[in-house]
């Protein structure tokens, strides 16, 4: 079985072990990193940095993948985590809250480069070397995010939860995270299948 499907298919009475929701968490990070690699090279092409043409459409699904995956599926299961460890005696517990809170920035981030390739593909006078710019910032914010993530906070859930911990985030996750929907987050799988396989722009 996939080890997304634990994001949606809780079922009653199963339990959550440390190593499937954490490897989960793991295996997102591993697909947000080659979705921003994509988004690099694609902008790239788009401000003539690569001898490719500029393809609107697949920025478009790449953004469309990066706002709505993280805040709909991970985020959630993050937030969820890191507020159960918040409630235990761990080290720099202000650095736990900062990088719950990050979550809503990326968001907004994602967000303000969304439109700005929006504007650009219907004909807005915006530099391309803006959108670079930005949206260079924005990857190297989301890679330092992920980093810290799994170099420190993973982690320390890892030492920290015990068996009741992991129960209680289970109860969790069934009420907030299953609303989303199996068919919806089948249809992010495909859609990230199809920005790593199909970007005009990979060849190298």
């Amino acid at each position: 079985m996939d080890p997304h499907i634990i994001h949606l298919t809780i079922r009653e009475g199963e339990t959550i072990t440390m190593n499937s929701l954490i490897q989960s968490l793991y295996e997102d990070h591993r697909h947000f990193v080659g979705v921003l690699y994509h988004l690099e090279r694609e902008v790239k092409a788009l401000g003539g940095l690569l001898y490719s043409k500029p393809n609107f459409d697949a920025i478009l699904d790449i953004f469309d993948y990066i706002k709505v995956y993280p805040q709909v599926w991970h985020h959630p299961i993050e937030d969820i985590i890191y507020e159960k460890l918040l409630s235990k005696d761990v080290p720099n517990p202000g650095a736990i809250a900062d990088l719950m809170e990050e979550h809503g920035i990326l968001d907004m981030l994602t967000d303000y480069i969304h439109d700005l390739v929006n504007r650009m593909s219907q004909g807005a006078d915006i530099p391309a070397i803006r959108l670079v710019r930005k949206t260079n910032e924005f990857i190297q914010r989301q890679l330092k995010h992920i980093n810290q993530e799994q170099c420190t906070f993973f982690p320390l859930v890892e030492q920290c939860f015990d068996d009741d911990d992991w129960e209680d985030v289970q109860r969790r996750l069934e009420g907030q995270v299953n609303a989303a929907g199996e068919v919806r987050w089948q249809e992010y799988k495909s859609l990230y299948k199809s920005i790593v396989g199909s970007s005009a722009v990979t060849a190298h």
